[in-house]
């Protein structure tokens, strides 16, 4: 037949409080990733930012470092410098050069940690 049970010793009531406290704590751990991902999106931000301003002061650098080979070359040609003058200043353009990739690939790297981070591309 029929069995119907008037006290339940507060089961009912227990698994009500317990399933909000599951609730409660789903809804922190919610919030917890929530900040974290805000919190990498934000550095993430700040190091494209980083690497974009690299990318200019290096390019600057690679410039700056064509115009001394170019002066350095002709002061060579001239017999006022040495060749060692040139290839100094060769190995510092060419450690401009590495420079401004590198800066270049840290802004790729920022980028894609941004992209992976928001599952779409920039």
């Amino acid at each position: 037949g029929f069995n119907w049970q008037l006290f339940n010793r507060f089961t009912r009531e227990q698994n009500i409080v317990t399933a909000i406290s599951s609730a409660d704590a789903a809804r922190a751990v919610a919030e917890e990733a929530r900040r974290a991902v805000l919190a990498d999106l934000t550095s993430r931000l700040a190091e494209l930012d980083a690497a974009r301003l690299r990318i200019l002061i290096t390019q600057r650098s690679v410039e700056a470092s064509q115009e001394d080979l170019r002066v350095q070359q002709e002061r060579y040609r001239l017999g006022v410098s040495t060749i060692l003058d040139v290839l100094l200043t060769t190995e510092q353009l060419n450690q401009a050069e590495v420079d401004a990739v590198n800066a270049r690939f840290d802004y790729l790297r920022a980028k894609a940690g941004i992209e992976a981070l928001i599952g779409r591309a920039l």
